[in-house]
């Protein structure tokens, strides 16, 4: 059975990225990270950006053996000089995450999602420095040329002067002639004139109202761009990738309509020419050779004759990837992806390319937890587990990974082993971390339905199994665990909390459900209670505090919330007001009355909140910045979020430490 959350997770959104400006609720303040990378909280305490390791690499610039990536919430600088051992060179840490660069001039102009454009002086790969930065509410792609950049905004494009890269100065700007609730995706520059793809979309008729638009846009004066002429697809298509070689342009769409070869020698009626009958996401020409970026293939294409466009061979990635950027540079061919991170593929012969090397990092994190020196964080959609040294947490390491097959979702560590709840295998996994480079696995049992959560305590571990409820297993003896008992009652359970002799199970259709679990083999229900959800939303997690049930719910576009609940007498349990968040709820941390959430999801940033819970019948947000995750956990000193990447922020006493008491996870 795939659920509305499974599916919901694995939609793959290819070209439409309309990122709401986050907007303060009344009495919270949403803050982005001021110059000193703070974000004060009270007049003591503040939350920092450390470091951050991994992330999807949506983007790769090339320049020699040097490879610039666009990953997660940073720039990599990685040596591709010996593809098969790449050595990471440097990470910046921008905030937010990366959409897209360019390398120009010793220079990297990196777009940061709700944070504008960041310029980067990258003359020293190794310690790489922010001198620029230009404030914008949504920065997409981006083209630079003749000492300006251009970048997509949500209803157009944006022109920056930067021939001064410190001193960033606002030049023009177009907005499309319709304007609805699509977005503009792509951007590319040819002498004079800008070529715009924008997807046009109407959510109130739904997907067959979606086409893609290309819009040629003439900047011989940069401060008033005017149209020049458009091209538009039939319904439904999307806009998607663009590039111009000579007088031609190839205009992608990743989903419905393949590549349209277009001749724009007369900018104000570009026409169609040729097609290219495939969904491909990204586009680079050289030497009338095309190469074709698609979801985990490399069409390579023979360009000379764009009415005519013939396959020369095709390279294949691994088969559950995404692929997201493409730079050509001589003799390579550099390519990233959602799961591979970065490949280099050799196109010395194009009729037979072949893999030199890759590199994979930390990505699509989906939960993680802190023992000692290191972070175990699970990488969702077939990634598998890694160990990243933060014994120094301004330079985090990748030092171990464990491939795992299926989701693993939620993980928790005890003494030297580390227990993996894996939704989509169906299955519990028990991992030695004894040596934490080399994580091996113990025992791996395979159940009936979604495991999706999952607590330990002592010898004993509870499971969230869905439709089969809850699962207690004995791990005295971890290579042969044990059932020892079990509690179903038709509920869809999805999270699993634990305390003292009482397990907290939340059940996906708004329930939560108390069991007496003192006689572990014949758990007993003490009480439920049923929960006021949003339209779609789904209950999957429920955490336990001080006598109180903190239960989180998300929806489609219903955002998430947080459902509060009185268990002091878990017979008989009292329903409090619940909290709305604007994004989805993924996992909560707490410090005495402080809480931190992570929202957001796979597509959406989310944010980072910082609440206060010392009235649970009235939890407040002290502030929230633009750090999304769907796992977190926090100790004496830092905030480890996961999502995207791994990122590293601190929390307490404004330029130094506040040790947090009493955590609770």
């Amino acid at each position: 059975m795939l659920t509305i959350k499974h599916c919901w997770l694995r939609i793959f959104v290819t070209t439409i990225a309309i990122w709401s400006v986050i907007v303060p609720v009344t009495g919270v303040r949403a803050s982005t990270f001021n110059d000193n990378h703070e974000v004060e909280i009270d007049g003591d305490t503040a939350i920092a950006p450390v470091s951050y390791i991994g992330g999807t690499m949506r983007r790769v610039y090339a320049v020699g053996t040097i490879a610039y990536i666009a990953e997660g919430s940073g720039l990599a600088i990685i040596d591709m000089a010996d593809p098969a051992r790449p050595m990471v060179l440097s990470r910046t840490y921008l905030s937010g995450r990366v959409n897209d660069l360019v390398v120009d001039n010793g220079y990297a102009f990196v777009t940061v999602g709700t944070a504008g454009v960041y310029v980067v002086d990258v003359t020293n790969s190794s310690a790489p420095r922010k001198i620029g930065h230009y404030a914008a509410d949504y920065a997409g792609q981006l083209s630079v040329a003749g000492g300006f950049v251009y970048f997509t905004h949500k209803t157009g494009f944006h022109i920056i002067d930067v021939t001064n890269p410190a001193n960033i100065s606002a030049t023009g700007s177009y907005t499309v002639p319709v304007i609805d609730a699509g977005g503009a995706q792509s951007i590319a520059i040819s002498g004079q004139q800008v070529y715009l793809t924008y997807t046009h979309y109407d959510p109130t008729v739904g997907e067959s109202s979606l086409y893609g638009e290309l819009y040629i846009v003439d900047v011989s004066k940069p401060t008033e761009p005017t149209l020049s002429g458009s091209f538009a697809r039939p319904f439904p298509s999307q806009g998607g990738d663009v590039v111009v070689e000579g007088t031609t342009a190839y205009f992608a769409d990743g989903r419905y309509q393949g590549v349209s070869v277009l001749d724009v020698s007369d900018p104000t009626d570009p026409q169609q020419i040729g097609l290219y009958d495939e969904y491909i996401y990204r586009i680079v020409i050289q030497d009338n050779v095309g190469y074709f970026l698609k979801s985990h293939r490399l069409d390579l294409i023979d360009v000379s004759d764009p009415s005519n466009l013939v396959k020369i061979a095709s390279y294949n990635f691994d088969t559950n990837s995404y692929g997201l950027g493409l730079y050509v540079l001589g003799k390579a061919a550099y390519l990233t992806s959602t799961v591979i991170g970065i490949e280099v593929v050799d196109i010395s012969n194009p009729s037979q390319p072949a893999a030199l090397g890759s590199y994979r990092t930390v990505a699509d994190a989906g939960d993680v937890f802190v023992s000692g020196s290191y972070a175990y964080v699970v990488g969702r959609w077939f990634d598998g587990l890694r160990v990243v040294d933060i014994s120094q947490p301004n330079s985090p390491k990748d030092v171990g990974y464990l491939e795992l097959d299926g989701d693993p979702y939620r993980i928790q560590v005890a003494g030297s082993l580390l227990y993996i709840a894996d939704a989509e295998g169906h299955s519990f996994w028990i991992i030695d971390i004894s040596d934490p480079t080399n994580p091996t696995v113990v025992k791996k049992i395979v159940m009936s339905w979604y495991v999706d959560d999952l607590m330990v305590v002592g010898t004993t571990v509870y499971l969230a199994n869905t439709v089969d409820g809850l699962r207690i297993y004995d791990v005295s003896d971890p290579a042969e665990p044990t059932e020892v008992g079990a509690y179903a009652d038709g509920s869809h359970i999805y999270g699993v909390y634990v305390m003292g002799d009482v397990a907290y199970l939340a059940d996906i259709g708004g329930k939560l459900i108390i069991v007496d679990i003192s006689n572990r083999s014949d758990p007993k229900k003490l009480s439920e209670v049923s929960l006021p959800l949003l339209t779609s939303q789904q209950t999957w997690s429920v955490t336990v505090k001080d006598g109180f049930a903190y239960v989180m719910a998300s929806g489609y576009s219903s955002g998430g919330s947080i459902h509060v609940v009185d268990v002091a007498n878990p017979a008989n349990p009292v329903l409090l007001p619940k909290h709305e968040t604007k994004y989805s709820v993924q996992d909560i941390a707490f410090s005495g009355n402080t809480a931190f959430l992570a929202t957001g999801d796979k597509y959406v940033q989310g944010e980072l909140k910082v609440l206060d819970v010392s009235n649970p019948a009235g939890i407040t947000e002290l502030v929230s910045i633009p750090e999304g995750g769907t796992g977190i956990f926090i100790d004496e000193q830092h905030i480890y979020l996961a999502g995207d990447s791994l990122r590293i922020l601190r929390y307490g006493e404004q330029d130094s430490y506040l040790y947090l008491p009493s955590i609770t996870r």
